[in-house]
């Protein structure tokens, strides 16, 4: 079991994915225009075929994305390495107010 795990280390490691997204450019995603045509046109037809749930998702998605890109989370750990406890509390708070706008969505909102 062991090497089949390490056979998946090997290949994650071997297409340097995780390098990717050390050196993630979140300006260079918004405006490429590869990017950005398509995701215009999914919020496009999400508005037109009024889809409020997906619409409301993918709103999530990036406010996430963007919080999670902040200067105040990337300051959540020190230079010596350890977490700063009165940063925790906002960010679990962001996460359990996501959560309840998912679950809200899809089990409480009567469509």
């Amino acid at each position: 079991m062991s090497e089949f795990f390490t056979s998946i280390i090997e290949f994650i490691a071997s297409t340097k994915v995780l390098e990717q997204f050390e050196n993630w450019d979140t300006v260079g995603l918004f405006t490429n225009p590869w990017f950005l045509v398509p995701f215009i046109g999914m919020i496009i037809y999400f508005i037109v075929k009024q889809e409020i749930k997906s619409l409301a998702l993918t709103g999530l998605a990036v406010a996430l994305f963007m919080f999670l890109g902040s200067s105040y989370v990337e300051g959540l750990i020190d230079e010596k390495g350890f977490i700063q406890l009165n940063k925790v509390l906002p960010i679990v708070a962001m996460g359990v107010a996501g959560v309840a706008v998912v679950i809200y969505l899809y089990f409480m909102r009567g469509d």
